[in-house]
Formats: C-alpha cells, sequence, structure tokens
C-alpha cells in the first residue's frame, strides 16, 4: 500500500504491531472464577447481566466480582508504561492503551435489550470498567453509558451451497 502511493518505507518498527491480541473472556460466575482467569492473562472479563443467559449473573455478584478484581489490581500494581505517541489509528490506539494499563484485566458488563437506566446503575453499583451491548440497542446510548462500549454486531448466515457432515 506505501509503494502504490508512493510513501516511504517505514524506518521504524510500528508500536502498536508490536503487542499480542487482547483477551476477553466471558461468562464469570464467581470472585474465584475471575482471580484465576485474571491470573492466567485475561486482558478483560465479561460479567453476563442478561437475564435469559446460563451465564447470567445478578449485580450482587457483580459487585463481589469487581471487589475480588479491584483487591488483585490494588496488590499487583504495575510499573506504569510510557505514553503512546504518534500517528496510530484511532482503535489500535485505544487497543494498545487497553493492552497497556495497569488497570487490567477490565471487568466488561454484557447486556442485550435491558433498560438504558438499568444498564448505568448496573455499571455504576459494580464499577464497571466498559460495557458490551449485545441486542438492539440505540447507537446513541454509547454517548450516554461512563464508560468506553463495546457494540456486538450480529451477521445473518449467508446460503453457501456447502452441507456439512456428508460431504456431498
Amino acid at each position: 500500500i506505501r509503494q502504490l502511493f508512493s510513501m516511504p518505507p517505514l524506518t521504524r518498527e510500528v508500536a502498536w504491531r508490536t503487542r499480542s491480541p487482547l483477551i476477553k473472556i466471558c461468562g464469570i460466575r464467581s470472585p474465584e472464577e475471575a482471580i484465576a482467569i485474571a491470573n492466567l492473562g485475561a486482558d478483560m472479563l465479561g460479567l453476563m447481566f442478561v437475564p435469559n443467559s446460563k451465564r447470567y449473573i445478578d449485580i450482587e455478584t457483580g459487585k463481589a466480582v469487581s471487589a475480588s478484581i479491584r483487591q488483585l489490581r490494588y496488590t499487583s500494581v504495575k510499573q506504569s508504561s510510557q505514553p503512546i505517541f504518534g500517528s496510530i489509528p484511532w482503535f489500535n490506539l485505544h487497543a494498545t492503551r487497553f493492552g497497556l494499563s495497569s488497570a487490567r484485566p477490565l471487568l466488561v458488563g454484557v447486556f442485550q435489550n435491558q433498560e438504558l437506566e438499568d444498564i448505568i446503575n448496573t455499571v455504576s453499583y459494580c464499577q464497571l470498567d466498559m460495557v458490551q451491548l449485545h441486542g438492539s440497542e440505540p447507537f446513541e446510548w454509547a454517548k450516554q453509558l461512563p464508560v468506553p462500549v463495546i457494540r456486538a454486531f450480529h451477521g445473518q448466515k449467508a446460503n453457501t451451497g456447502i452441507t456439512r457432515g456428508g460431504g456431498h
């Protein structure tokens, strides 16, 4: 691409390309499970506040998980990293910033078609770091939530003509 646009070759390694991928584990159901997964190196823990999910937790359990992770963060303070500068694409900048954060793992509340007020209350009560909207919530809600938002998009299954199992 650089050659097509007559741009000079890169002379240094790009910092945002040298980081490992961020790992988010969903369905955390207890403080003990959260600590175990955090100690394995997860970057984000997903707490399912979707009532019809088999991994649903109530806000009291969410608060207990949050308290355990916050205590873990407090007792294992990491060295702060140097600021990230340069011309980095927005998504890569924020993914790198989250990956370098000493406040890990981040606590992500997963919601689906719930009331905005309920989401905001849960974020506050459980001290969540992020929200993942997994339903048909309006895009404008991201501006009203006090934490960063991950938006899940659901694609439709395409008819590829490929069948499974029989090889026909």
